[in-house]
């Protein structure tokens, strides 16, 4: 049977380990710190027995790997040199479109976990990715302050949308 405290502790530990431009969140550090500061002696909170839902012991790893959310992993998507920013499915779900902090793009097959292209030209990261509802057309968007529009199919730029004064989060 799995500890009901597992959860919180899958919440808070992908959390944890975020970063953001080389360091950690702020906000984290500081949630961070004043869970370390709160809970002390083994994760047990001053004036709590421990064994409840509301025990300091929510902030402390429940064992070193944490068990997914009902599920097994289904695959591992191998191949970007950098961070991956953005994932999207297509409609039908048969194939998985990425954005990585390499500036690249990649299309992968799902269900074997192929990658079927790569797309490249953002000059910066890309933050952003889309596709139209038949797969045909993916959009991106990044750093580099442009849209992209590329042929899913071959991979070639399509068209690139100038214009925008700053990153572009979402297309």
């Amino acid at each position: 049977e799995k500890d009901w405290r597992e959860f919180a502790s899958q919440l808070l530990g992908g959390r944890l380990s975020m970063i953001y431009e080389g360091k950690p969140f702020p906000e984290i550090v500081s949630v961070r710190n004043d869970a370390e500061n709160y809970c002390l002696n083994r994760g047990v909170c001053a004036g709590e027995s421990g064994t409840g839902p509301t025990s300091g012991s929510l902030w402390m790893p429940v064992s070193p790997n944490l068990t997914g959310a009902g599920h097994p992993c289904q695959k591992i998507l191998s191949g970007h040199k950098d961070y991956v920013n953005v994932v999207r499915l297509t409609k039908d779900g048969n194939h998985a479109c990425s954005g990585s902090r390499d500036r690249t793009i990649k299309m992968w097959e799902v269900e074997s976990g192929r990658c079927v292209q790569t797309m490249t030209g953002h000059n910066g990261s890309v933050n952003a990715v889309d596709m139209s509802d038949d797969g045909s057309v993916v959009f991106s968007g990044g750093d580099d302050k442009t849209v992209r529009s590329w042929d899913s199919e071959t991979g070639v730029l399509r068209f690139t949308m100038k214009g925008h004064t700053g990153q572009v989060w979402t297309v």
